[in-house]
Order: C-alpha cells, then structure tokens, then sequence
C-alpha cells in the first residue's frame, strides 16, 4: 500500500456514498411521482452512472427501493470463495478417513465428553466460579 493510497480509498468510499444517496433521493422523488418501478430502477442507475460509480443496481418492490453497489476492490477474490467448499469437503473427507483407519484398527469411534473442556476444573454447585480457586495454582502447587 501506498502512502496517499488508503485516503485516497476513503474519499472514492465517501464520493461513492454521496452519489447513492444523490440516486437514492432521485428514485424516492420519482416514485413519489408516481413513475413506473422499472423507470425508477433505470433512472437510479443512471444517476449513479453519470457521476461515474459503475456497478450499482436498483430494484424497487411495492414502496421499497434498493440500490446496491459492487464495490469489487473491497471484496475477497472469488477464486478463495469459491474454493472453500472444495477445501472442507476434501478435509471432511480425510477426517473420516481417519476415524475409519483408527476404528479399523482399535474399534474404537473417538468420542468427546460435552461437559469436559481442557483446562478448567469443575466448580461444586452453589459455588459460585470468583470463588473457586484457579487452576493453575493447583496445577504447580501454588497456595490459596
């Protein structure tokens, strides 16, 4: 990143945002002419075009009016998204094998206890959890 680069980014973000609202309050005043839904849609588009924000969408349902913008640079490549679904599935498969090769040879299935989590002791009920001594004294013999 480049030193003026990231307030450059933040005035196109602030520039960008003007402009949709400048779309916004142009789609609101022609519904409330009573233009058609698909005209509303175009105009904003338009609107927005002309002020040289690329990517935005309208769509206006009943009352409602919602415009979108596609603000690409923002945005995760598409190549990771759409890789993760490959990525779990293939790691879904080498756990099973896992547990399929461990049970094949002890048959035994792994099993986690609910209520057990590494490091914490359990409290007496009615004790409330300040009060109970921490673990880690116990564990290297500290006193209380």
């Amino acid at each position: 990143m480049h030193p003026g680069e990231g307030v450059d980014r933040r005035a196109d973000r602030q520039r960008t945002a003007r402009v949709m609202r400048v779309a916004m309050r142009t789609a609101v005043a022609m519904l409330s002419s009573g233009a058609q839904s698909d005209e509303v849609e175009a105009i904003a588009v338009a609107v927005a075009s002309a002020f040289d924000v690329h990517g935005v969408q309208a769509a206006v349902t009943f009352s409602t009016i919602t415009l979108s913008h596609d603000a690409s640079d923002l945005e995760a490549p598409m190549w990771i998204v759409y890789l993760a679904v490959p990525v779990g599935s293939f790691l879904m498969c080498f756990r099973f094998l896992q547990v399929a090769l461990a049970f094949a040879r002890t048959g035994e299935l792994p099993h986690t206890s609910e209520g057990h989590v590494e490091g914490l002791e359990k409290v007496a009920p009615g004790v409330p959890a300040a009060a109970a001594p921490p673990a880690a004294a116990h564990a290297k013999g500290g006193a209380q």
